[in-house]
């Protein structure tokens, strides 16, 4: 006849509860709000950089900050297709982008920020290299050259910089998405995953704390 102990210290299960339960992975609500944080952060931004490639031109001269020598407010051909056209389509994908941050865990919602994350990227490489493209084009220069420091400052501002942020921020709404799958992919492993990993590393528990009291079969 064999007699066999129940007795286990109450400090091993508290260490034990405590390696089992610390999560390695967010809840799909976790990663769904984190996703929706991130893409009303990147669609702000890129609302703000829209509206400045869009507008600059026409707003800089009234403070001696001027691209191509007009005046505020000056309509041209140039203009319109190096800052305004592609400043609103920036503009644009920055407010679908935050329309579509509650949604996108739905088909619709990946749909609308794949679609805002292009239009976003296209309109910043336009707004960095059409004043390079513009004289090829129309054989007539945009920018106006005065300085060194004055032309960085004209091409920094006005192209370089608004182009660049764009670009980027499209580039993170797509890297967002990516990190969206992967992270459903772990967390709905994890969660199928999770009582199996339990049990076992309970029955693990039982058999250490046997062995360590010399629990006799």
């Amino acid at each position: 006849m064999s007699m066999r102990s129940h007795f286990v210290p109450g400090h091993h299960f508290v260490h034990r509860a405590h390696r089992i339960d610390n999560p390695r992975t967010m809840t799909t609500t976790e990663v769904h709000s984190r996703l929706s944080q991130i893409l009303l952060t990147i669609g702000g931004l890129g609302i703000v950089a829209g509206a400045w490639g869009g507008i600059a031109p026409f707003v800089g001269p009234t403070f001696g900050y001027t691209a191509d020598g007009g005046g505020s407010w000056h309509w041209d051909l140039a203009r319109a297709m190096l800052a305004a056209l592609p400043g609103a389509a920036a503009f644009v994908a920055g407010m679908l982008i935050v329309a579509c941050a509650r949604s996108a865990a739905l088909p619709i919602g990946r749909g609308g920020l794949t679609l805002a994350s292009l239009v976003m990227f296209a309109s910043g490489a336009w707004i960095a290299l059409g004043p390079w493209a513009w004289p090829v084009l129309w054989s007539n220069g945009y920018f106006i050259h005065t300085d060194a420091l004055g032309d960085f400052g004209r091409t920094a501002g006005f192209a370089v910089a608004p182009g660049v942020v764009l670009a980027t921020l499209a580039g993170f709404t797509m890297g967002a998405l990516v990190l969206r799958e992967r992270g459903r992919l772990v967390t709905d492993d994890a969660v199928m995953e999770r009582p199996v990993d339990t049990a076992g590393s309970r029955s693990a528990a039982l058999s250490d704390d046997d062995d360590e009291y010399g629990v006799v079969e």
